[in-house]
């Protein structure tokens, strides 16, 4: 044991000495350089202002998928780089979005209001689709993607007229009438330079007094978009819209975008030329056409089923303003909405029968038109 005892204290006095641990400071210079700290700003003091209109994204790759507000996915997709800030790109919930391509359906208060002989006024509260979305798919930033939509459309058409000029017997259309429909939309990036757009829109177009075989319609269209240069875009298609006389109606023209302020779509039948008035893309002016009407069934004063044709040309010149507001329902479903109000004139008004009555064309009119986009 005393071996032992005397080679273990050896072994102690031979350890090197190790050096002396490092000071850390007291409790009390650790408060007082707690002390040292600003006091936290309140928060009434604190700069309050809209959110920057460009927020850097993450450039990494990511799996993306996103939800339509109306029903089902919208859209499944590789994200890749995003256009610069100088292409007045916004930032909705993280979500990058244009102000040029993110316009799908208009909601809107419509009226045309014509005077004299024959006049025919009317008055629609409507949803539908445009084709403002072509420059969606010429711009498409999504390699390889694919997107389908589906919704549900309510309108509500309200006529008065037409009148005559007392010596001729006019047609006794319904005061209303109605649309009731899906709206089925397939999208899909095909390579890096084409694109399509199939839509269809089944439904009852109807006062609701015919039975639904009458009044059941499948307006659509399909549309591809081909890139010409970066600038340039080929749009070519048909419109299938099944009315009294045209049944089929071509569509085609060009998408040029010169430059991130100006936009040309020179596509029959709804060209449209707009100009931001700013880099951030919140205020918009514009010049369209469009070919109007539809189609209708309906009981006349004899209890007899009648379908009626309407259609007009019309040109108008409008303002967007893009609202910087923050609502739940933007943040959560990543809704930019366009807020507008157009005026216009509305001529080669006519309406046409299926039950032998003869053609009637009503007088010109103006038309005023206020509502949004999404």
């Amino acid at each position: 044991m005393l071996f032992q005892l005397g080679l273990l204290t050896c072994c102690l006095w031979q350890l090197p000495e190790l050096p002396p641990l490092p000071e850390t400071p007291s409790t009390m210079a650790v408060e007082a350089r707690h002390e040292e700290l600003p006091p936290p700003t309140p928060l009434s003091q604190l700069p309050l202002g809209p959110a920057p209109l460009w927020v850097e994204p993450d450039r990494s790759s990511t799996f993306n998928a996103s939800w339509n507000f109306r029903l089902g996915p919208k859209e499944i997709s590789l994200h890749h780089d995003p256009a610069p800030p100088s292409e007045a790109v916004i930032d909705v919930d993280g979500e990058i979005m244009s102000p040029w391509s993110t316009a799908s359906h208009v909601h809107a208060l419509q009226m045309i209001l014509s005077r004299g002989d024959g006049r025919f006024n009317i008055i629609d509260w409507e949803e539908r689709p445009r084709l403002d979305t072509l420059f969606g798919l010429a711009d498409w930033t999504h390699e390889q993607s694919y997107f389908f939509d589906v919704g549900v459309g309510f309108n509500i058409h309200w006529w008065s007229g037409p009148t005559g000029d007392g010596a001729a017997v006019m047609p006794d259309l319904p005061p209303r009438v109605y649309d009731l429909y899906l709206d089925l939309v397939w999208r899909q990036l095909w390579s890096a330079d084409v694109s399509s757009e199939v839509r269809f829109l089944p439904g009852l177009y109807t006062d609701f007094r015919t039975t639904p075989p009458d009044a059941f319609r499948i307006p659509g269209h399909a549309i591809g978009v081909f890139s010409l240069t970066n600038d340039l875009h080929l749009a070519a298609g048909v419109m299938h819209m099944q009315r009294n006389r045209i049944k089929m109606l071509p569509v085609g023209g060009l998408l040029w975008q010169p430059t991130p302020r100006w936009q040309f779509q020179l596509v029959f039948p709804e060209p449209k030329i707009s100009f931001q008035l700013d880099e951030q893309g919140t205020y918009c002016v514009y010049a369209r056409g469009e070919y109007g009407g539809g189609r209708w069934s309906y009981k006349n004063d004899d209890g007899h089923a009648e379908r009626v044709e309407y259609s007009d040309l019309r040109v108008a010149v409008g303002f967007e303003v893009l609202p910087k507001v923050d609502l739940p329902i933007i943040s959560k479903w990543r809704l930019p909405i366009r807020s507008f109000v157009e005026v216009g004139y509305v001529f080669q008004r006519q309406l046409h029968f299926t039950n032998g009555w003869p053609e009637t064309k009503p007088t010109d009119g103006w038309l005023l038109s206020v509502g949004h986009i999404w």
